[in-house]
């Protein structure tokens, strides 16, 4: 007998109990080192892929940057209009405005009132204001609409010179202004 079959006894026992032990220390290194090692490689490779993904995202929208400045462009153009949601109506906001240019040049305001441009009462709303000051008051009043917020469309002008010659002459003016809506694409 040679091999195996002519190990008996103790010496069988020990030889069993040591392939047992080995067994054990081996799936007890598996279950220890190599195994959470394996689990973390597939970790790493599905946040390397997502990475992949995220960076060819980042490329195809370009610099978030741009999204802040596009916004902030597009409220900015949005209040250049009127908008229906506003607590005051339209020709309220308009002559608010105009208003506002009047007292910035120092002509006095004689009357405003409200019209409804030809367009149509749902896209646009208009202010017809009369004011008299000296020229210069009264180039500083067109001036101060061309600023104004909403952005008024000046669809009438009349200029009058009232009274005085030279310096001291007043002019009368008419101006009817016209602000347009904002609509929502797909309203």
């Amino acid at each position: 007998m040679n091999g195996l079959g002519a190990i008996r006894g103790p010496r069988a026992l020990a030889l069993a109990l040591a392939f047992v032990c080995a067994a054990i220390a081996i799936v007890g290194l598996w279950a220890v080192i190599v195994r959470p090692l394996s689990d973390r490689a597939a970790k790493i490779a599905s946040l390397r892929s997502e990475i992949t993904t995220l960076e060819k995202q980042k490329a195809r929208l370009g610099d978030p940057g741009r999204w802040t400045s596009a916004r902030e462009t597009a409220l900015a153009t949005r209040s250049e209009f009127l908008t229906k949601e506003g607590g005051s109506p339209a020709f309220a906001q308009i002559q608010l405005a105009m208003s506002g240019a009047a007292s910035e040049a120092g002509v006095s305001v004689i009357s405003a009132q409200a019209f409804t441009p030809s367009e149509g009462e749902a896209s646009a709303a208009g202010v017809r204001m009369s004011v008299v000051g000296d020229f210069n008051a009264a180039v500083e009043f067109l001036a101060a609409l061309s600023a104004a917020q909403p952005k008024l469309i000046i669809r009438e002008l009349t200029i009058r010179r009232q009274s005085g010659e030279g310096q001291e002459a007043e002019y009368g003016l008419t101006v009817a202004a016209v602000a347009l809506f904002w609509t929502e694409s797909g309203a």
